[in-house]
């Protein structure tokens, strides 16, 4: 509950209202007036960053609607309090704020409400005591706090306006690792978006679907436009039938990829495609360009974490040692490692499928989320470009050549531990049917070798699943996102899982390099 706070001299007292009253924006001191007001009343539900304490219990303040547009209700919220369900980005949350209009003065209100409305990514116009007057007068006779039906009767939120007209969705139920060809099967559900906006609220299911949205694309004015796309499994949109941004393969949210088109005035069809297999699922896109201001959402926006935010612990190496991370890691296999390398390069290695799953260069990963507090959840990469590689055990074994791959007769693996050497680098030992392989990892500011040697008990045929993704080939390296190419010492084969390469095994010892470089 809030209280009421005295402003400690006369002097800050005018300084404020000669601010406020103007309807400038507040001078420091008022500002300050204002963060301490916050902090001493308002923080312990809202949090100090206007998250929304207590693990996202109470409703955040940050870049919330109920604060943006007409300063009046927020106002009416502090003299009456509020009760009762109300949606903040989708969350809903059923609480009950006392009234304050009896504790605080109109300075006091006019100076909290003008810091939250000029922080925590809002960036709306200070609100003078001379509203706030004017806002207790109108309403001086309410006995009751209000509901958020009866609040915004009188300030409705202002409403958001899609550039994406007659927009349709179509469901698709199934199990991909790559995106599907939508022409070849059937949707089991259709519905019209009436809003426009592109959002995954409406599935049901949570695992083993995918999505196609159709609709026009109202383009204000001519010239170039970017499209940012981030999903978690894989998505691409396409602008009149071409693909402008693509992260057809699985992985995790935070591989955001950019894409540029040039468009005339008018309606262009905008399709953005998705698929989801298991685990977290999210689809974000926007763009920007001629007639836009900065960057707009064509999704919903992606939701912030509410409540206490985990610290960054930045395990980036800073030394000539390698850092190994050993805890949930966002894209990949519960079971993995993630290994921070000094020269930039990061991978997390899956000790359940014994294989590289994620690879990026720059910052590695924090350690805030796990080593502090209860550590729930999974940690991603602290990077926008993480490329995604297979997600299951990539060996089969024959006794001739294979034309294909299956995921069906991957061979089972099991992970025997790994060794580091004086620089904490590790070096992973594993089976793959009846073959052991020692795997090490050497790196350069250009990228990284992953040095197998195999060893076998007969003479025969090992496939190797490189990607699970549509990767493209370019005389011996297949090309990934993010400007990321593989070369192996084998032949590169397309199958329905992705690409993959023979590598003909003798009897006893072998060894086969692959290298990732970074264009």
């Amino acid at each position: 509950m809030m209280k009421r706070i005295s402003l400690p001299t006369r002097m800050s007292e005018s300084v404020l209202i000669l601010a406020l009253a103007v309807g400038l924006a507040p001078s420091m001191e008022a500002k300050g007036e204002g963060e301490r007001l916050f902090k001493q009343n308002c923080s312990a539900c809202h949090g100090m960053g206007g998250e929304g304490a207590a693990n996202g219990i109470f409703p955040p303040l940050a870049d919330s609607p109920w604060v943006k547009g007409d300063p009046e209700r927020a106002i009416q919220v502090l003299l009456h309090g509020l009760e009762g369900p109300i949606d903040v980005d989708g969350k809903i949350f059923n609480l009950a704020m006392p009234p304050q209009g009896a504790m605080l003065r109109d300075t006091d209100i006019a100076a909290v409400l003008s810091y939250v409305r000029q922080s925590f990514g809002n960036a709306e116009s200070a609100v003078s005591v001379e509203q706030v007057a004017k806002a207790r007068k109108w309403s001086e006779k309410r006995g009751e706090p209000w509901t958020a039906k009866s609040l915004l009767e009188h300030y409705p939120l202002a409403k958001t306006v899609s550039p994406i007209k007659n927009l349709l969705m179509e469901v698709y139920h199934g199990e991909w690792q790559k995106m599907p060809d939508f022409d070849s099967i059937e949707w089991v559900a259709f519905e019209e978006e009436h809003d426009g906006i592109i959002s995954l609220k409406n599935i049901k299911k949570k695992d083993g679907f995918a999505v196609v949205w159709k609709g026009l694309l109202e383009v204000p004015a001519d010239g170039e436009y970017t499209f940012e796309l981030d999903s978690d499994d894989g998505s691409r949109v396409l602008i009149d039938g071409k693909i402008v941004a693509d992260l057809a393969k699985p992985g995790p949210l935070g591989r955001w990829q950019k894409g540029k088109v040039t468009l005339s005035k008018g309606s262009h069809s905008i399709q953005l495609e998705y698929f989801e297999i298991s685990g977290n699922q999210g689809i974000h896109l926007r763009w920007s360009g001629p007639g836009i201001k900065g960057k707009q959402w064509l999704s919903n926006k992606p939701q912030t974490r509410r409540g206490k935010t985990s610290p960054v612990i930045d395990l980036t190496p800073k030394l000539a040692e390698a850092v190994i991370y050993n805890n949930f890691i966002a894209g990949t296999s519960p079971r993995a490692l993630g290994v921070g390398y000094p020269e930039g390069q990061n991978i997390a290695f899956s000790t359940q499928h014994c294989s590289v799953e994620l690879i990026w260069r720059g910052n590695f990963i924090s350690g805030g989320r796990h080593w502090t507090g209860r550590g729930q959840g999974a940690e991603a990469p602290m990077s926008a470009t993480v490329t995604s590689l297979s997600q299951t055990s990539p060996f089969q074994l024959s006794a001739k050549p294979l034309n294909n791959w299956s995921k069906s007769d991957a061979e089972k693996v099991q992970f025997k531990g790994y060794v580091l050497d004086a620089d904490r680098k590790p070096t992973f030992r594993y089976t793959a049917g009846e073959i052991a392989i020692v795997e090490s990892i050497t790196t350069s500011v250009v990228g990284l070798e992953r040095r197998l040697v195999i060893t076998s008990p007969k003479a025969q045929n090992l496939a190797y699943l490189v990607d699970s993704g549509e990767a493209k080939m370019e005389g011996n390296k297949v090309l990934l996102e993010n400007d990321l190419s593989i070369e192996v010492p084998g032949d590169y084969l397309k199958c329905a899982e992705g690409t993959f390469t023979n590598l003909a095994l003798k009897k006893g010892v072998n060894t086969f390099t692959f290298i990732y470089s970074w264009n």
